[in-house]
């Protein structure tokens, strides 16, 4: 490295150098273009970290869409068409099939009311104020409960019968009959169902209150329908186990009989496959942000983050692949994604056609299904392989990248240690110049002494020779 000449000149003259100040600038000389090598690799190796988070965020949105026509499930919703919804309502689930189905409902299923004969007002005491039994019978099964003295009143009997869990809840009900006897009446309600029908019996003396009798119609009751043709009872007005994935709430008795239809909903899938097609070229486009230019704007870490990376290569190969491919669960007229409709141009971009995927659902959705999220077992060289639909293989492949040992994290871990290395080389360097500036300080300081001893001696040297001069004058 060269040396300003003037310091040279200085330094030889004595003129009192900063040699810290040229001890340091020396040393910065020569650390700046290694540290500076050093940051550089850092700095690309965290941007590294930063594409593969990006890469991660772009596979998981991607992934969100074929989550959704990975399982036949997903193609399970049906459109229902109910002739009678104020008498019945009708729900499904994914094992609903489309069908056309008739329900009519002759009588709901009903719980047992029974209203004992009454009091006066609300404290009123039961059996004169003192303790007694009260015991409530459902099917068969008897619960006693016990009515101490300090709990005689009306209201206190209701609150005891209703924490018994005998399945019978109870109620205080006011008449509104001013100044009657019975203006007050407790109202026992068993639970729908005739087998739920219940008694009730006491040990009072007194049973004035207690004497329960079950008014005309509020016995306990199944409900009556006919489903298909055929007659059943049920103790509940939900009836969800007659016709698989179909759940029937009665509502009311009906005239006649209820057409319940049920049609497949193609509308559901066809806008997966929009999204799924959104989602693709989204990520594709994500991934050519991270592989292109590096942006001009400094706040942007992600734009050519991943630039020459085979990382994002790889990936992207493995998804059009599958993508593009055709399905191992395929039909003979629905084998892959392009047979619903989708295309792709010469720069990449997936396009979807509509009508096409509309023809597809129409007259082959069972083999739309099956080439998505089929799933069937064979047997290849006397071994038992497993076959998937697009949908499928489309997660499997998605769950093996972005998993803890898929290639992303892979390389993000690998770029997390690079980072540590080259962190470490840095520490190494600073130890260095260190060292190096110490004894660049030492060496400084021992010529300035020099320096300092020849001036002095020159200063020494010059007053003698003028001495002489002068004496010789003389």
């Amino acid at each position: 490295m060269a040396v300003d000449t003037n310091l040279i000149t200085a330094l030889g003259a004595g003129s009192g150098v900063d040699v810290k100040a040229l001890a340091k600038s020396l040393v910065e000389a020569e650390r700046a273009p290694k540290q500076q090598a050093i940051q550089s690799k850092i700095d690309k190796s965290e941007a590294k970290i930063s594409g593969y988070s990006a890469m991660m965020a772009a596979l998981d949105i991607f992934k969100q869409q074929v989550d959704g026509l990975d399982s036949v499930t997903d193609f399970a919703a049906v459109e229902i068409r109910n002739s009678n919804p104020l008498a019945v309502q009708v729900s499904t689930n994914s094992l609903a099939s489309p069908g056309a189905h008739t329900i009519s409902i002759t009588s709901l299923a009903q719980a047992q009311r029974s209203v004992g004969d009454g009091f006066d007002n609300v404290t009123a005491q039961v059996n004169g104020g003192n303790a007694f039994t009260l015991s409530l019978t459902v099917a068969g099964e008897a619960t006693d409960i016990e009515i101490s003295a300090a709990d005689t009143n009306a209201s206190a009997v209701v609150n005891a019968i209703n924490q018994a869990g005998a399945g019978v809840s109870a109620q205080l009900l006011d008449t509104g009959v001013e100044g009657a006897a019975d203006r007050y009446k407790i109202v026992l309600t068993g639970q729908t169902g005739a087998s739920n029908a219940f008694s009730v019996s006491t040990d009072a003396a007194d049973t004035s209150g207690l004497n329960f009798t079950t008014p005309t119609g509020q016995d306990a009751a199944d409900a009556a329908v006919t489903v298909n043709g055929v007659a059943i009872s049920r103790s509940t007005n939900t009836i969800d186990d007659v016709i698989p994935g179909m759940t029937f709430d009665l509502l009311g008795p009906t005239t006649g009989a209820v057409a319940v239809q049920l049609n497949r909903d193609s509308s559901g899938v066809k806008e997966r496959v929009q999204s799924l097609v959104t989602a693709y070229n989204s990520m594709v486009s994500d991934f050519g942000i991270l592989t292109g230019p590096a942006s001009e704007d400094e706040e942007d870490i992600y734009s050519g983050s991943l630039r020459g990376d085979s990382t994002v290569r790889s990936v992207l190969s493995q998804m059009r692949q599958v993508f593009f491919g055709e399905s191992e669960t395929a039909g003979e007229s629905i084998t892959s994604l392009r047979d619903m409709g989708v295309s792709v141009d010469k720069d990449g971009v997936v396009t979807l056609d509509e009508a096409a995927l509309d023809e597809a659902l129409t007259t082959h959705f069972e083999e739309v299904v099956s080439a998505l999220a089929g799933r069937t077992t064979t047997e290849v060289d006397g071994e038992t392989v497993i076959q998937q639909g697009l949908g499928a293989e489309m997660a499997a492949r998605l769950r093996a990248l972005m998993g803890p040992t898929g290639i992303i994290l892979s390389q993000s871990t690998s770029a997390e240690s690079q980072v540590g290395r080259y962190e470490e080389q840095l520490e190494k360097l600073e130890t260095r110049m260190e060292g190096i500036l110490e004894r660049y300080t030492k060496q400084f300081a021992a010529m300035e002494s020099i320096v300092g001893q020849l001036t002095s001696m020159r200063e020494n040297l010059k007053s003698q020779f003028e001495a002489m001069l002068n004496t010789g004058k003389n």
